[in-house]
């Protein structure tokens, strides 16, 4: 793994807690998906930061996935207790970071396909 990588896995991971941080703030809310701004601003701008950072490092591109989402339940843990759905918190993290894994990927796909046609208009 190159510095740039490294850099943008924090950047992702960074902005992901900061998603989480700010909607709870601004809503009120315990947890940033209790509240519609987390999956009308939050979560589309993830996917396409995402999708971005796939494209601009293609390889690995799932890593940015899980990236972004990383820090979110820490964010909730610090500011509570674990409440009985827990668990179901947990899978919702994951199937979130699988949607931002796929976004990348689909980034990263985009530019691997751009680099093979100009590689064969080199031709």
């Amino acid at each position: 793994m190159n510095k740039r990588e490294i850099l943008i896995l924090v950047a992702l991971a960074t902005l992901g807690v900061a998603v989480w941080k700010v909607v709870t703030l601004t809503t009120g809310e315990r947890e940033a998906w209790d509240s519609l701004l987390y999956f009308t601003i939050g979560l589309p701008a993830m996917l396409v930061v995402t999708a971005v950072a796939g494209y601009a490092a293609p390889h690995r591109s799932w890593l940015f996935g899980i990236a972004v989402v990383c820090l979110q339940p820490v964010a909730l843990l610090a500011d509570g207790e674990l409440g009985p759905l827990a668990l179901v918190g947990l899978f919702t993290f994951g199937f979130l970071a699988g949607l931002c894994a796929l976004s990348a990927y689909i980034g990263a796909a985009l530019r691997l396909q751009r680099d093979k046609r100009k590689e064969t208009n080199r031709r």
